[in-house]
């Protein structure tokens, strides 16, 4: 509980049903319940990744270089919030059977590098936290789904009302606050998933 790997770890799974080979990288985050800013930082560098077409990895993987058909990223295994510590922040990419999972990783690599030397624009930090701050109210909007924020927020964090704090948090998450969240995310530091298609219908 709350160690890093001390290095990185790598593990091959083959998978009948898989159509594509796929690839997961894994990274501790702050825990949310001593540090929830810090652990949103992580989520608002998910966004600036791999969220929607102008984001980093979009652009790069999917629409510029085409070696990658499908990608995210993203804090918990369930979602946002969903676990105290430990909890991770992945990266998942779906990519062919020329492309090889080595040059995706370097590339997503390259990418958080130049995360960590310099910071998002306030512009593209701006898109990200209004699409959160937006998501977080419309669910909040539903009865339903309030309820059950307020319930996890008290069982996990202790604290019901920290959902209707969230939007605030998540704007006043700052550009060099990603940048760091990205420089954290280290090679030799992490664990890796490789799912290869075993079916034969590649």
């Amino acid at each position: 509980r709350g160690r890093r790997p001390a290095g990185e770890v790598r593990h091959e799974h083959g998978d009948a049903l898989a159509p594509l080979p796929a690839i997961a990288i894994g990274y501790r985050v702050p825990d949310p319940v001593t540090d929830i800013d810090g652990y949103l930082a992580y989520l608002v560098l998910a966004g600036v990744l791999t969220d929607g077409d102008s984001s980093r990895l979009q652009q790069r993987l999917v629409h510029r270089e085409g070696i990658v058909i499908d990608l995210n990223a993203g804090c918990g295994l369930f979602g946002p919030l969903e676990a105290r510590d430990p909890d991770t922040f992945s990266i998942t990419a779906i990519h062919t059977a020329e492309v090889s999972a080595e040059q995706v990783i370097s590339a997503i690599d390259e990418e958080l590098q130049k995360l960590a030397q310099e910071p998002p624009s306030a512009e593209e930090l701006a898109k990200v936290t209004a699409r959160w701050a937006s998501t977080m109210h419309k669910e909040h909007d539903r009865l339903t789904n309030r309820t059950l924020g307020l319930g996890s927020a008290e069982l996990l964090f202790g604290r019901a009302e920290l959902i209707y704090e969230l939007p605030e948090r998540i704007a006043s998450v700052t550009v060099d606050e990603v940048s760091a969240a990205a420089k954290a995310l280290r090679p030799d530091s992490r664990a890796l998933l490789f799912i290869k298609p075993t079916g034969g219908a590649q």
